[in-house]
């Protein structure tokens, strides 16, 4: 028998415990959103590990045209993105990035794991990235 799997919400790593030194900065936030229209075509390439999604991510964001996918809300990385956007709400990191990170003919693509999503938020992931966005299963 083996052992259940850590639920990704209930760990130290949660997403407000991974934000815990990040300051809102309100002028921040409300200069990122006024910076550009949010990205008018989305993409998810939902990866495990071992399985080319860094090798595919570098080739889209060599293009120009497809977007930069990264691990915008990878424990590693989710805090400095949040401080850069001003905001420790995932819905409104979501909507910084969506400006921020799109190639300039408004392409967004991000590269997550399932778990990342769980301690993310669910709920405001799939708000943003539902309806017309594309899922890619690595």
């Amino acid at each position: 028998m083996t052992a259940p799997s850590p639920d990704p919400t209930a760990g130290p790593d949660t997403f407000q415990r991974l934000l815990a030194g990040v300051e809102p900065d309100a002028a921040v936030f409300r200069a990122a959103l006024a910076s550009a229209e949010p990205a008018t075509r989305r993409y998810v390439l939902l990866f495990s590990p071992r399985s080319g999604s860094t090798w595919l991510a570098f080739l889209l964001e060599q293009t120009g045209v497809l977007g930069r996918p990264f691990e915008y809300i990878h424990p590693d990385h989710v805090a400095g993105h949040a401080r850069a956007a001003g905001t420790t709400d995932p819905a409104g990191l979501l909507a910084v990035l969506l400006r921020q990170r799109k190639t300039p003919n408004g392409v967004f693509g991000i590269k997550t794991l399932a778990a990342d999503i769980v301690r993310f938020g669910e709920a405001p992931f799939f708000a943003e990235f539902g309806g017309n966005t594309e899922f890619f299963c690595l």
